[in-house]
């Protein structure tokens, strides 16, 4: 087994407590409201300019009404103090040449494209952009949202690097206030809307959708009191500051593990990313003959 598998199980397992704590405390606070399904009028479909049978079906409409009945009811993503806007447009015409690497180049910005989120709310795979014009960087508490193609991924940087952006293919939610914790709770509902296909009967088109800006006023979410958006957010985003009081390698294994219990998906997902490099780093020590200097000053620092 990898040294990495257990971090990743567990980011599954944090995956699945978001999920389940959403699905409780919708179910568990219903107005008392019976729901009646009715085909849509004129009215209707003339309101909201849809003449697709998805958007009105059955399924789709007792999904959305458990939402929007929720007993402290549910807004859009403007009325949780966000911006949406799209991402950068990388075009030639937009902003001239532009040189791509693979690898981290210093000046370059750090681009992360929708398509490499994980469904987990993480980066699998960074580009670099060599770029001489100024660029709309990702702030912190912004969520980057997938609007084409694998609709629906999203992820929230707490502390993005200076130079991070995303493209016209993804859908930035600039939080006004930089609340990362109610910006992290929300991140993780739009993945729960994801996981429960809202997002695919709001979604157009065919090679996987697009959700267009347009139609973001369909999308509802809770307004879930601070104590459960804390709760729920922990879960993916959960700051917390620990130090190492022993570098001695006998207890590394006890300290990693104390801190995987109080961290959530995307601390988790950076400790492995870290621990990776460093492990690289070593590794390149070794083959040219120098002598290995193991720092730990690294873990806790996530």
């Amino acid at each position: 087994m990898s040294k990495f598998e257990p971090k990743q199980n567990k980011g599954f397992g944090l995956h699945n407590a978001t999920i389940n704590s959403v699905v409780e405390e919708i179910s568990s606070n219903q107005i008392k409201k019976d729901f009646k399904y009715q085909f849509p009028d004129l009215q209707q479909i003339l309101l909201t300019s849809r003449i697709d049978a998805g958007f009105y079906c059955e399924d789709y409409i007792k999904k959305q009404f458990s939402i929007k009945n929720y007993t402290h009811g549910a807004g859009t993503i403007e009325d949780w103090n966000f911006e949406i806007g799209r991402g950068q447009n990388l075009q030639v015409s937009a902003i001239g040449n532009s040189i791509y690497s693979e690898q981290k180049k210093e000046h370059f910005y750090t681009l992360v494209r929708p398509t490499n989120l994980s469904n987990f709310g993480t980066v699998t795979k960074y580009e670099y952009l060599g770029n001489s014009r100024k660029l709309s960087p990702i702030l912190e508490g912004d969520i980057i949202f997938s609007a084409e193609g694998s609709v629906g991924k999203s992820m929230m940087f707490a502390n993005p690097k200076e130079r991070t952006l995303t493209n016209i293919h993804g859908i930035v939610l600039n939080k006004k206030d930089h609340n990362k914790i109610e910006s992290a709770f929300v991140c993780c509902f739009l993945r729960y809307l994801r996981s429960l296909g809202v997002l695919d009967y709001i979604s157009v088109g065919g090679q996987g959708g697009s959700l267009a800006m347009k139609y973001w006023p369909e999308l509802k979410i809770p307004f879930f009191s601070e104590a459960k958006q804390r709760e729920i957010a922990k879960f993916y985003y959960n700051p917390i500051n620990y130090k190492i009081q022993n570098k001695g390698l006998e207890l590394l294994e006890q300290q990693d593990l104390k801190l995987n219990e109080e961290i959530g998906i995307l601390q988790l997902d950076e400790q492995v990313k870290v621990l990776k490099e460093k492990i690289n780093d070593i590794v390149d020590t070794i083959i040219n003959g120098d002598e290995v200097n193991i720092d730990l000053n690294f873990i806790g620092s996530f």
